[in-house]
């Protein structure tokens, strides 16, 4: 997609057209984000929906943090235009998808063959960290203009992008959703810190027009900036501002690297911006396979030709590196990711429900080794002629030991930096454990098939593998899923020149296993009985219960109202709600950053569900979470409900805190509305009418979320009362 095509669509879509904002968001879901204190500084930021805008319009690629003046719809800021994976290119672009990583070559040490030279470009620097934020999913665009040919590598950062600009004089941040008055995610809520005053901190303390007063204000300045407070997936010791090109305004086009260096170089001449830097920059790529087996050759730590070392990273530090952006001489760029940070990033991010098989194995494979230990040290298989086949060391054996007895593996140490509470890291260790166990009780049948069939062969190194598979009965090979790991290990040794007897060892046996993982997981975890079975042990579901709430018993025992001791109210001094949570502890309000994913548990005491809040969402939560998982609604945005005349403001709480009992029996209203409204067309506003008939009071005093324990049950029982059929 040409930039020119690009630049000016959406002033264009909004000005000449006489469209609004809202046909924006209707024609391309293009979300708006408008700064705190419109009445001075009338700006909105722009940004895309990853899945439901439209990714091949222009219009779209340009709405990346696109900043507009309200109503002349003048352009502010604007960064780099959408840009999308490697792995997604066309056919005709490319005929190599992007490959995956084995587990045994990724974690290991390995030589510096086959490397490809090119040189490293630092910015004058000998600590630059190795790391971005992955706000964006794949991408599907076909991208057709990318010169492979004569293009560089930038090392991915992982934190927050942010756009440095200038407004009447001023200079201001925006990121892709507001403008910098969110709270980051990793301050504590005694000492909340916005990104404003992160990005103000890592400059020194210096006054925003202290910091850009040698800088162009014709220009936009795209940052990723990356701190411990700010964390993605990658860590970072410190904060770190990486200036990643420079945009012209008005026109889109970037300055060269060459001048993006020069400014950012002047910039750390200062000491208070000394955390300013470049990314790391690989140059001189010729086409496509290079960017790829450069990227497995890093990842492996293997050494760069240039700088006759080695990147000493760990195990842990490897597999959090976002990836790379290629970048032709005309700017055009790709992102080329590493799958490892996208499945850490996908759990994180999607919570633990999403941790399935497809996400656990290749981290079962890379983390779990299944050794051999013999009680006499000399418990080896032998073929009929004495030679020892299985052996993989000198304390090989024939008992199978699995680190799945640690729990306290790198994968769960890493989630851990993820997981606040201990119910997210129980359900992920749930998970991780049924899939290492499997692979431990198939791997076992595995081993003891191959020392049957190697039993019976006086000299195994003459046979030809058909040889050996033809005569192997059937009721041999069915006896493990994982058969067809023997034929592959039979046949990559019938295709080396190399007939050592290693390459018949466990531990040959194992390392096929483990390149393999997509073999593994189509062998164990694909059909939709094994992932049934898999979702029937990780799920706390009670097997019994009815997909859906039971209906009371007349008898409930109420043992209080289930609300807060204080109502929510406004303070008029900070103009800032005061909410108080059931447990009697403040009440914090939180953007989530990523979904918040719980059980669906009924009155009875058994779970039958799960409940996403998805990210972005707005969320009362309890000042001493994790230790109290209590929440409570937020409004999403400025509302008035017509029927109603009231105006509720965005952030505002609905009706009252309450105990998990009471929000029990709140959610079983909203679903026995929600199945009125389906069944009899209904509109949600009837529902409130008819409850405030029950009630005797007002409409606006019918929210559910005003309700007691008392009140709830009443109002459930006037339903099924009144209407048959609702389950």
């Amino acid at each position: 997609m040409s930039k020119n095509m690009i630049i000016g669509s959406t002033h264009s879509f909004l000005s000449l057209k006489g469209e609004s904002l809202q046909t924006l968001y209707e024609h391309y879901k293009i979300r708006c984000g408008y700064h705190p204190d419109l009445s001075n500084v009338p700006l909105v930021v722009l940004n895309y929906d990853n899945v439901l805008s439209p990714k091949e319009e222009p219009l779209v690629s340009e709405c990346r943090g696109l900043v507009l003046e309200l109503d002349t719809w003048k352009v502010v800021a604007r960064g780099m235009t959408r840009f999308f994976n490697q792995k997604n290119q066309s056919k005709e672009n490319n005929n190599h998808s992007q490959p995956q990583i084995k587990s045994a070559s990724l974690f290991s040490s390995s030589s510096s063959d086959n490397v490809q030279s090119h040189s490293s470009s630092k910015d004058n620097d000998k600590d630059q960290t190795i790391p971005k934020e992955e706000e964006e999913k794949l991408g599907t665009l076909s991208v057709t203009g990318f010169n492979y040919s004569n293009y560089s590598l930038e090392v991915k950062e992982d934190g927050t992008y942010i756009q440095l600009f200038n407004y009447k004089g001023e200079w201001m941040l925006a990121t892709r959703h507001n403008f910098c008055e969110d709270f980051c995610e990793g301050t504590s809520d005694t000492n909340r810190m916005t990104y404003r005053d992160l990005f103000i901190s890592t400059c020194g303390g210096l006054d925003l027009n202290d910091v850009c007063k040698d800088l162009d204000t014709s220009y936009t300045y795209c940052i990723e900036l990356c701190s411990p407070f700010n964390q993605v997936i990658q860590f970072y010791d410190q904060p770190v501002l990486y200036l990643l090109t420079v945009v012209n305004t008005q026109t889109g086009s970037e300055l060269s690297i060459d001048q993006v260096d020069a400014i950012c170089l002047k910039l750390r001449k200062r000491k208070e911006l000394k955390n300013w830097k470049r990314p790391r920059r690989f140059s001189n790529f010729s086409n496509q396979e290079q960017a790829f087996e450069f990227m497995n050759n890093y990842l492996m730590n293997r050494t760069e030709p240039q700088e006759g070392q080695q990147n000493q990273m760990s195990v842990e530090q490897r597999m959090r590196v976002e990836g790379f952006v290629m970048r032709d001489q005309n700017n055009e760029r790709l992102k080329l990711k590493n799958p490892y940070y996208l499945m850490l990033h996908k759990m994180k991010y999607r919570g633990w429900i999403q941790a399935e098989p497809k996400l656990l194995v290749p981290f079962v494979l890379f983390f779990e080794d299944y050794k051999f230990r013999s009680e006499n040290m000399k418990d080896h298989a032998t073929s009929k002629n004495g030679c020892e086949l299985l052996s993989c060391s000198s304390s090989s054996g024939s008992k199978i030991e699995s680190l799945s007895n640690h729990s306290n593996t790198s994968f769960i140490k890493i989630m851990k930096n993820f997981y606040e509470c201990d119910f997210e890291m129980e359900q992920l260790q749930k998970r991780y454990h049924y899939c290492v166990t499997v692979l431990n009780k198939e791997f076992k049948q595995l081993v003891s098939v191959w020392k049957e069939i190697i039993s019976e062969y006086e000299d195994i190194d003459v046979e030809t593998p058909n040889n050996i598979l033809e005569q192997t009965p059937q009721s041999l090979k069915s006896r493990t899923k994982l058969f067809p790991f023997i034929e592959l290990l039979l046949s990559s040794r019938s295709d080396c020149q190399s007939h050592e007897r290693d390459t018949l060892s466990i531990h040959a046996l194992e390392q096929v296993m483990k390149n393999n993982g997509e073999m593994v997981l189509s062998q164990l975890f694909s059909s939709q009985q094994q992932l049934s079975a898999f979702r029937s042990a990780v799920l706390d579901y009670h097997k019994s219960h009815a997909p859906h709430y039971c209906i009371p018993n007349k008898k409930f025992k109420i043992l209080n109202t289930g609300l807060a001791q204080k109502k929510p109210h406004l303070d008029k001094k900070t103009n800032q709600y005061k909410v108080q949570c059931f447990c009697g502890k403040p009440m914090i309000l939180k953007r989530l950053k990523r979904d918040f994913v719980q059980y669906r548990w009924c009155h009875c005491g058994a779970a039958f569900d799960v409940m996403t809040y998805k990210v972005g969402t707005l969320l009362w939560m309890c000042s001493s979470y994790p230790q109290c998982l209590l929440n409570h609604m937020a409004h999403q945005m400025d509302e008035m409900f017509s029927d109603e005349q009231i105006q509720y403001v965005k952030g505002q709480p609905l009706g009252i805190p309450c105990s998990e009992l009471c929000k029990i029996l709140r959610l079983q209203i909203h679903e026995i509305m929600a199945i009125l409204m389906k069944k009899n067309n209904w509109r949600k506003s009837q529902c409130y009418s008819l409850m405030a008939s029950w009630l005797n009071v007002e409409k606006s005093q019918a929210h559910v979320a005003l309700f007691s324990i008392e009140t709830c049950l009443f109002v459930i029982q006037k339903f099924f009362d009144n209407y048959s059929g609702i389950y």
